[in-house]
Formats: C-alpha cells, sequence, structure tokens
C-alpha cells in the first residue's frame, strides 16, 4: 500500500502545469532532439514524425517533468521563386555560408525584399517564398534561371531545390450554389508507439524484449480503438523499424489478437511480405484497419531480422496513420 506522502507526491505531479517555449533543433540522438532553449542544452523527445533541419526554430513543451518537442515553428515552404544565381566568378565572399536563410532582409519603400546580388557560391541560389529569404542548393540536373517558381524539398540537412514547377496549381473558386460541403475531415494522430515489444521462443516470451523476424511482435493495448473511429477510412499506414540485425531478405509481417504480450501471439489473416529498412517505411492500410477495432498488435513470423526493443528505442514498432472520418 502507497504511503500517504507518496499519494499526495503523486497528486502534485499529476497535477503540474504543461509549460512552453521556443528552441532551435540542433541535431537528433536516436529517437530525442538535442535543442538549445532556456539558455543552454536540453534533449526532448519527438512527438511526430517529421524531423526539423538544423537550426530551425521549433515548439517545446514541459510536461510532468519530461521535454516534448512538437516540430518547427513554421512550415516550411514547398514552392519558391529563384531571385538570383551565381555565374563563376561573381559569388559574394563576405555573405555567411553558414545555414540557409538570409537573416533579416532589408524592404524598399513599395515593402519589396532587397535581395543579396549573388548566393555565396555557385552551387546555391536564392529562392524568396512569402517573404522568407533563402539560398538553397539544387540537383545536379537543374539550373536555376531567375524567375523560375522550383519545388523544394526538406529533410535533415536543409532545403534542397528540385527544379522549375511546369504549372502553379491555383486555388479553385467558390463552389457553385448547392454543392454540399465535405462530409468528412482527414486526420493524423501523433503516432501510435508500442507499449511493448518482445519475442515468443521456447514457450515465453524474451526478457530482452527485442523483436526477431521468428515470432518477435509489438503490442499496442487500445490505443488505436481507443483513437480511430470503427468507421474511419484509413488512408495510409507507416511502421518506423529499428534494426540491430538486417539480413536484406524478406519477412513475414503479420497482426495478432494480444494487447498485451502475455500468451503466444494468435496471428490473424493474412501474412504480408516485404523487406524490412530503417526508419519509416509503408504498409498495407488492412494492418490499421483491423487495429482500429480490435486491441492487438502486429508481429513477424518469417524472416532473419532483429529490431530493437521499445525500452531501447521508444520509436521502434511506431504506426503512423491517416484516416478520414
Amino acid at each position: 500500500m502507497r504511503s500517504t506522502d507518496q499519494m499526495l507526491i503523486d497528486g502534485i505531479n499529476a497535477r503540474r502545469p504543461t509549460l512552453s517555449f521556443v528552441g532551435t533543433f540542433r541535431y537528433a540522438n536516436g529517437a530525442r532532439a538535442v535543442c538549445d532553449a532556456l539558455g543552454g542544452q536540453l534533449e526532448a523527445d519527438f512527438a511526430g514524425v517529421s524531423q526539423p533541419s538544423p537550426g530551425e526554430s521549433v515548439q517545446i513543451e514541459m510536461r510532468n517533468g519530461s521535454y516534448l518537442m512538437l516540430g518547427p515553428t513554421r512550415l516550411n515552404p514547398s514552392r519558391g521563386t529563384v531571385v538570383a544565381v551565381a555565374a563563376p566568378g561573381e559569388v559574394d565572399p563576405t555573405l555567411d555560408p553558414v545555414g540557409d536563410e538570409i537573416p533579416e532582409p532589408e524592404f524598399d519603400e513599395n515593402g519589396n525584399p532587397i535581395l543579396p546580388p549573388v548566393p555565396p557560391d555557385t552551387t546555391r541560389c536564392v529562392v524568396e517564398s512569402d517573404g522568407r529569404v533563402m539560398w538553397l542548393p539544387f540537383t545536379q540536373s537543374y539550373t536555376p534561371y531567375v524567375g523560375h517558381v522550383v519545388a523544394i524539398q526538406w529533410g535533415e540537412t536543409g532545403g534542397l531545390v528540385l527544379g522549375r514547377v511546369s504549372a502553379v496549381p491555383t486555388a479553385p473558386g467558390r463552389p457553385s450554389v448547392g454543392v454540399p460541403p465535405p462530409t468528412q475531415a482527414s486526420f493524423r494522430p501523433t503516432p501510435f508507439h508500442a507499449s511493448q515489444s518482445g519475442t515468443f521462443e521456447s514457450g515465453g516470451w524474451r526478457a530482452d524484449g527485442k523483436v526477431l523476424s521468428t515470432g518477435g511482435a509489438f503490442a499496442y493495448g487500445a490505443a488505436l480503438t481507443d483513437t480511430i473511429p470503427d468507421d474511419a477510412t484509413i488512408v495510409a499506414t507507416r511502421l518506423y523499424l529499428t534494426p540491430e540485425v538486417l539480413s536484406g531478405g524478406p519477412a513475414s509481417l503479420r497482426l495478432h489478437e494480444l494487447s498485451a504480450l502475455t500468451d503466444a501471439p494468435a496471428w490473424v489473416g493474412d501474412p504480408w511480405e516485404f523487406t524490412p529498412v530503417e526508419g519509416w517505411q509503408e504498409i498495407p492500410v488492412a494492418f490499421a484497419d483491423w487495429l482500429k477495432s480490435n486491441p492487438g498488435g502486429i508481429g513477424f513470423d518469417a524472416g532473419a531480422d532483429v529490431f530493437s526493443s521499445v525500452t531501447a528505442d521508444p520509436l521502434c514498432g511506431a504506426l503512423d496513420v491517416a484516416y478520414m472520418a
């Protein structure tokens, strides 16, 4: 039985306020984000699947004494316009080549940004999007020209200009009278982390929690059933894996009926054969479609791979589900 003092401490912890603040993302340390904030450096759990670029401003919360990084404070643009390029011999050595965003551009009397004449080197071009001015690298197959509307892809190292956009989509006009509004909305909650992991062998579950592709499994309890409506339409499903051993060969992914890893896994439905990789990968929507109505999980019944336990990497086994309801 817990003491009165322990019950009082638990009550205080349950009522701790949530503190929200802004920091700067530096790098990823496994499943955690290392950020500059509050006058120092801290590590925070990732709350989503979108990893910011180094130096990007991020929103951080402190909940019950733990830090949680929610994501970038603003969305990176997917489109932009090339406003300056550099030819050999025209580079401006005074510009700082570290980072991809030109700080605090000045504006003329008409409110237009006064742009630097050239980027810091010939491997990048200056791109403007909604008042945000950036110098970005571009693919070897693309030659930038001033005025090009370009597509931008963002990753761990920042933005990359993929090439010129052939047509810029325009916003649709107002719908005709009598057209009903959409009856469904799209949702993409925070990824569902597995509550347990392990491998069933020799009549029991391994104590180390590692998931082997010969009888290993992840359990989610009622996480999906409590969140996704039974009549929802699953649009996409992704699985995150942290491999310790990758054979390079196929593995067989299955559904099971265990909300907690207690008994031997009771497989449900047909297996899906795939080649596991590190990180996120698409899996059939049928997996999330079944789990939205049935407490259980997923596992493996064939293969030669080994994946981390959820204790070693809480993101291993996570499911990223998008749906309409």
